[in-house]
């Protein structure tokens, strides 16, 4: 019987009850601000953020998730019995991040039913 796990980034704006709801992990972004590292959409409720960036002395910057995260979470499903992973993407006119899913996928070699989809080639 098939096991699918759905997976997304931080972008998709998932509330975190409906994550739970619908067992959907998140990838969070890193966000820098000031002299701190916060996972975006864990470390902060929106509004917190906004409360964070309006104090803050300087813009703060984020990272794309490179390959490695992805291919910890593909092995991570497999290991827990997945055998279907979906996987969508921050479009890829907007971060590396989707190409990085993409890349993973195509390194991960015990797992053949992994779909990573680029939202902005669907939308």
């Amino acid at each position: 019987m098939a096991r699918v796990k759905f997976t997304t980034d931080s972008a998709a704006d998932i509330p975190a009850a409906l994550r739970e709801e619908l067992n959907i992990q998140v990838l969070p972004f890193p966000i820098a601000m000031e002299d701190r590292e916060y996972a975006d959409g864990f470390d902060f409720t929106p509004e917190e953020f906004y409360d964070m960036l309006l104090a803050a002395s300087k813009t703060p910057t984020h990272a794309q998730l490179n390959p490695y995260v992805f291919l910890e979470v593909f092995e991570e499903a497999w290991r827990e019995g997945f055998t279907h992973l979906i996987h969508t993407s921050i479009n890829s006119k907007g971060s590396a991040t989707c190409a990085n899913a993409f890349q993973a996928r195509g390194e991960f070699p015990r797992h053949t039913n992994i779909r990573s989809m680029d939202l902005c080639a669907i939308l």
